[in-house]
């Protein structure tokens, strides 16, 4: 019999448990329990969203280890590094339909901007930009491990889950294309440099992969 610690809530004081045997989500991801530290933030949002003063604010931090503004973001990334890493080095078909299923589900931040000349961004277009970076080093990652386990059926699948990167030109520069670019427009362009190293990786390690870049 599994025993789950009841917790007081952080916020309004209301008596819930986050229906797990741990208190915080760090605990969950050190006994590999992703599924729990999943539904402690759940119960984190939802308890946040009923502080309303220093003194609840604090209450929430204490009781949940994480900053009380930023502290839940951090936290899912936290849990999507250590859970992505974990499953990969599992390697098995489940932990493999698992792992294409994070990343299909991943969201990117910010907003893809048209190709070419657009209005000076507004930190949209770099956020985005960031994002897909983040995401496209996280597959690598997974990438690496899959080589090393000589795991051929992973390593295609994540090839194929790789998002074109965004590259943004700004400031008074001329683009590649010879589009001149003043200080109240950026230049967008998109490439897939990070897919193509990724299926050169995987060529000198497996060999041959038919694929299809753009």
């Amino acid at each position: 019999m599994i025993l789950v610690l009841l917790t007081i809530s952080a916020c309004n004081g209301s008596s819930e448990s986050n229906g797990t045997p741990y208190t915080t989500y760090r605990e969950a991801i050190a006994a590999n329990d992703f599924e729990a530290a999943h539904k402690i933030i759940a119960q984190a949002e939802a308890d946040k969203e009923r502080c309303h003063n220093k003194y609840e604010r604090e209450s929430f931090e204490s009781k949940y280890g994480v900053d009380f503004y930023d502290g839940l973001k951090e936290a899912k990334t936290e849990i999507f590094d250590k859970e992505i890493k974990f499953l990969a080095a599992d390697g098995s078909a489940e932990a493999c339909a698992r792992l294409v299923f994070l990343f299909t589900d991943y969201e990117i931040k910010g907003r893809r901007l048209s190709e070419g000349l657009n209005d000076y961004y507004s930190g949209y277009g770099n956020a985005y930009a960031t994002s897909v970076d983040g995401f496209n080093s996280r597959l690598s990652m997974v990438l690496d491990l899959a080589i090393s386990q000589d795991n051929k059926g992973l390593a295609q699948k994540i090839i194929k889950l790789y998002k074109e990167n965004m590259d943004i030109l700004m400031g008074t520069n001329k683009a590649p294309d010879g589009t001149e670019v003043d200080g109240n427009h950026c230049y967008v362009t998109y490439n897939w440099k990070d897919k193509e190293a990724a299926i050169k990786k995987y060529e000198d390690n497996f060999g041959s992969l038919k694929e299809v870049v753009e």
